[in-house]
This record gives C-alpha cells, structure tokens and sequence, in this order.
C-alpha cells in the first residue's frame, strides 16, 4: 500500500494535464463550483462500463458539478489511439476528457491517495478540498449528498482511515500466515489458497487470525480472515466451517466476503462430500455475490447462474434450482455472440432439473 500524502479534507493538487480531448482545459479549481474527477485507462473494462452511469448523472446535474475523466496508467498508449478510444465513446462519454502524458496527475493524485487503482473518482468542493475518494459505482449516491450539502467530509475521512488500518492489518496478518502453508513460495498475491495445508500447522493457522482478531475485532469478518478461516475449516470440520459460514454471510461484511464463502465452497478438493447445508449456504453467498456486481455486463453471470442452479439442487431446494437455471439461460441470450452449444447444455439441464421435479 503507498503512503496516503493527498486525503480527504487536503487541498486538491491542480490538474496538470496538457493535453485535453474534450472540454475547456483548466487547472485550479473555481470557488463554490464541485467537480468529479474520474481516473481511467484505456485498457481498464470496469472504466468503460462506467462512462454511460458517469454520463447520466453529468447531464442530470449539468451545472451543479463538472465532469473532468484524466486517462492514467497510459505512457506506452499513443494519443491517438485515447483520442479514438473517446470519439467512439461519442454521447457516450458526454464531459471533459484529458490525458495524463507526463504521470503529474498519476503521481499527485491517484498514488498520492494511496490507491492507485481504477476505475477510481475524486470529488473538489467549492473549497477546493477533497470531498470524496472512491470506486465509481458509489459516486452517484455520494456526489447526491455532496451537491445537497448533506455530506459529512470528517466522517467520510475518519472512515477512509479506519479502512487503511485494515487493509494494513491483512496486509500483515497474509504475511504471517503464508508461513504456515504448505508451500509458501507458490502462494501468490492473488491470495491463491488452493495449496497443501500442512496437516501440524491448522490449529497455529486459527490461533494466529484468533490473535488478530483479540487485537482488532472488526478483522473477524474480513475478506482474507474468511478466506483462510474457512479454508483450514473445510479441511479438519466441516461442521464447524458450516457454522462459521453461516454467521459471516449474516455480518455486517456479509457483500465484502459472499465471493469467499463461494471461492472455498468451489475449490473443496476433500474426498469427503460437504452436506447440503453447506451448499445451501453456498448458494445463498452466490447470490448476494452475483447481485452485488457493479457492471453485470463484465461477469460471467450465466455460468454463476448455472453453478447456482447445481448448488439449489445439491441443498435440495429444487424451487430455487430451477428458477437459477433459468436465470442463466436468460442472462446467457443478452449476449450478443453467446455460444448456442452453451445454450442448449443450459436447456438441457433446465429440463432435466424439470423433469426430476415431476418424478
């Protein structure tokens, strides 16, 4: 995690950009006027499925706040091929865009924040302070409030932080546990835990997150903390992994860890069968992890539906199976190219699952 040098409630760096694609080029902020500045890149997908939203809501609050979209993460990208990228946006992507050619702006702004991801957005009051820093699917909501005079920038900055101590205490508590796996060399970033668990170390795994745990409560339910728990669980007692399962996905972290709870439940390579329960709990993390996604056009929906509908069936809530199954061969038809081999495999087991109703 970088250094936080640019936070909410800090004076907002000026825009030093020079080369601008759309819009009147600027870069002090004007008193009293809000504006939204949108970190993407051209090869970034969730940046591009968010133009149209980012659109809407700049022609519905014309006046009450500018748009400016900066192009970051993009020294080997001619301007060229920005510049074509944007035209064929057309209405599309209705408000400035600019391009950060010289990393000022990727430098003073995303990484001075202290994530550097994107898609990301970054809202100037009328003082010229940040408002806001966060993912794009939440703007609406929150430049609503700030444009009503309705939002609370120290409560937004004292959450920010409570996050970054969180993240810095997974950060550290991933560290430490990958020295109890079974091979720690080939636990990557991407917190693969699909790896031999040493068959002497799963009770020093649940003592260490337990550790943690008694120093920073709000770790309990925290993505990697679920990740692991879970994963040993699944291994040494599956009863109890159910048990676990069940009151993270009623916590109030139910969205953040639905995907791990999905994760573990799909990679159960144990000879031993889970019971129904856990694939009715399985079924339920899918669900709240499918609707939860920001750009649905992005995901995979129909074969999480399909894996959906076999997990209903598996937890004997055969209602619920069928209405799955039918959700993917729905989700499956709005793709334009979508492969008539995949939907007639999808038909097929709709029918067998029909059928098996009937019995």
């Amino acid at each position: 995690m970088d250094s936080v040098t640019l936070n909410i409630g800090d004076p907002a760096p000026p825009l030093q950009v020079s080369t601008w694609l759309k819009g009147t080029p600027f870069q002090t902020f004007e008193t009293g006027k809000l504006y939204a500045i949108e970190f993407w890149a051209t090869w970034c997908k969730p940046c591009i499925a968010a133009m149209p939203k980012l659109t809407a809501f700049a022609r519905k609050h014309r006046g009450d706040i500018e748009i400016v979209s900066i192009a970051v993460y993009e020294a080997k990208t001619p301007i060229e091929k920005i510049k074509k990228i944007v035209d064929s946006m057309g209405n599309r992507m209705d408000y400035s865009v600019a391009v950060d050619e010289d990393a000022q702006i990727e430098n003073k702004w995303l990484k001075a924040c202290g994530d550097g991801s994107i898609p990301k957005i970054m809202v100037v009051n009328g003082r010229g302070a940040i408002a806001w820093i966060g993912d794009p699917q939440y703007f609406e909501q929150v430049a609503t409030k700030i444009i009503h005079q309705q939002w609370n920038i120290h409560q937004a900055l004292y959450e920010r932080n409570i996050s970054f101590h969180i993240k810095r205490l997974t950060d550290s508590l991933y560290h430490e546990l990958r020295n109890f796996m079974g091979n720690e060399d080939i636990v990557n970033e991407n917190k693969d835990l699909n790896i031999p668990l040493r068959k002497e170390q799963p009770d020093s795994i649940l003592a260490y997150i337990n550790h943690f745990i008694e120093k920073e409560p709000q770790l309990k339910y925290e993505p990697l903390v679920v990740d692991y728990t879970l994963y040993v669980l699944l291994q040494t007692n599956v009863p109890a992994a159910l048990e676990y399962g069940k009151k993270a996905l009623q916590s109030a972290n139910a969205a953040a860890i639905a995907s791990s709870i999905v994760y573990n439940i799909k990679n159960y390579k144990t000879p031993k069968k889970l019971p129904t329960a856990m694939y009715a709990l399985g079924a339920e993390a899918y669900q709240l992890y499918v609707h939860q996604f920001p750009y649905p056009e992005l995901a995979s929906l129909p074969k999480y539906y399909e894996e959906m509908a076999e997990w209903y069936w598996r937890a004997k809530n055969k209602t619920k199976s069928i209405a799955s199954a039918e959700k993917a061969i729905t989700s499956l038809k709005e793709h334009p190219d979508f492969s008539p081999a995949v939907l007639h495999t999808y038909e097929s087991k709709l029918e067998w699952y029909q059928k098996a109703v009937v019995q």
